[in-house]
């Protein structure tokens, strides 16, 4: 269902932008009319009126509890259990959520540079996505796009809330025995399925809520916000063992009692510092690399430390460079490895392009965050990102509502815009 829909969407813009051009031809004075709307926004279709932008957040929320639920309940053993819960799924849920998605899209509010980079990144992301057969980065630029003119927090407060309801009705289930919560053995101790289908699955999700909770109490973090994220430190050590997660919350947990306790955002306010963290994304595709460089061209004792160390990423990164080539606009991966780092990943599956298009719009939401002085939530969007050398989850809206904040990377818009209290929009 989602190719035919790629096809609709591009049509749609395409079209879209057409009735625009011909609506400013209609003027009479079209250069000029072009260089007002290029800044100015506009509802490009239809009418403005009082109850048109509640409806299309409205939408876009609907569409984020719908595409959560396909998400998180295809990722239990409830489709097993409830057979016709799949048929729910795909024959209702998935058409309605790209219905709305599709109505938040052509309807919004645009200029026409914005405009622009929405046709650009559908048309660039489907084109990889029909390569790579991957439909977690096309529900990404989907999402991202469609967060236009939404509050942040109002959006990452009901992935809270949707995302908490439903794990936890799984796990609950799991430990009712109406699913089965097996477990299995690894090298280093019994790990818990609580219902899912693996306890990485499992895992993102608690990452996800760890990131979303970070964000939402960021403007007024306290030492009473720690207590969620210790619960979760400890379910995970007693439950899933996802050893990635733990690493990574704890080092989350370290920096953010640091954090407490400096002065962060005064640390932050040399552009030199902004800069160097800001640039964490090419610093950590660089260590990628040099790690896999290093593992096949001049294996050593100490390379082989460090891969044990990293719970045998750098192997599995060699892996896949030694299976495929890099394609410049991504390829399907039959015998796909278990890569876990999204760094290769990307740049294996989705090309050069793509990858240095997702990098680079880290870089600048970081550089606004931080810019912006919001140094917890800048925190935890480079947790998550450690997190993404480790795990593939950062591509996936159900495992990282920080993807949420790459709108205003796509907009350009100013650094208010990066707030998660104020809609993203440009100031009117």
């Amino acid at each position: 269902m989602l190719y035919p829909f790629a096809n609709l969407l591009l049509l749609a813009l395409a079209l879209t932008g057409l009735w625009q051009l011909a609506d400013a031809a209609r003027s009479g004075h079209f250069f000029a009319e072009a260089r007002r709307r290029w800044r100015a926004e506009a509802y490009l279709l239809g009418h403005d009126f009082s109850a048109r932008e509640k409806a299309l957040q409205t939408a876009f929320l609907a569409s984020l509890w719908l595409h959560l639920s396909c998400v998180i309940l295809s990722g239990s053993l409830l489709p097993a259990k409830l057979p016709w819960l799949e048929t729910v799924l795909d024959g209702f849920c998935m058409p309605v959520m790209l219905l709305l998605l599709l109505c938040k899209l052509i309807f919004s509010r645009y200029s026409w540079r914005q405009y622009l980079a929405v046709c650009m990144s559908v048309f660039i992301f489907r084109w990889v996505f029909f390569n790579s057969q991957d439909i977690w980065l096309f529900y990404a630029i989907l999402f991202v796009a469609a967060a236009k003119d939404v509050s942040m927090k109002h959006a990452v407060r009901h992935w809270m809330r949707c995302t908490l309801l439903l794990v936890c009705c799984v796990i609950v289930l799991s430990l009712t025995g109406f699913l089965e919560n097996t477990f299995w053995m690894d090298a280093y101790r019994e790990r818990w399925y609580f219902g899912f289908t693996h306890p990485n699955t499992l895992g993102g999700f608690l990452m996800g809520i760890v990131c979303g909770w970070v964000i939402l109490r960021a403007e007024n973090w306290r030492w009473i916000d720690f207590g969620p994220l210790l619960a979760i430190e400890l379910f995970n050590d007693f439950g899933p063992y996802v050893r990635s997660l733990q690493v990574v919350l704890r080092a989350t947990l370290a920096l953010l009692v640091l954090a407490k306790l400096l002065p962060l955002q005064k640390l932050c306010r040399p552009k030199a510092l902004r800069l160097l963290f800001s640039l964490a994304p090419v610093w950590l595709m660089l260590f990628s690399l040099g790690m896999v460089f290093w593992y096949d061209h001049h294996p050593d004792d100490l390379i082989e430390y460090i891969n044990i160390c990293l719970t045998g990423r750098i192997y599995l990164q060699s892996q896949g460079f030694q299976l495929y080539p890099i394609a410049i606009a991504g390829q399907f991966m039959k015998e796909w490895p278990n890569q876990d780092n999204c760094f290769i990943a990307a740049l294996l599956r989705y090309g050069p392009v793509v990858s240095a298009m997702i990098w680079a719009a880290s870089c600048r939401v970081l550089w606004q965050l931080f810019r912006g002085g919001r140094a917890y939530t800048a925190l935890i969007f480079l947790c998550m990102l450690v997190y993404a050398y480790f795990e593939i989850i950062f591509f996936h809206l159900p495992g990282n509502p920080a993807l949420l904040l790459f709108a205003g990377a796509l907009y350009a818009l100013p650094p208010q815009g990066f707030t998660v209290a104020e809609p993203l929009q440009s100031p009117r």
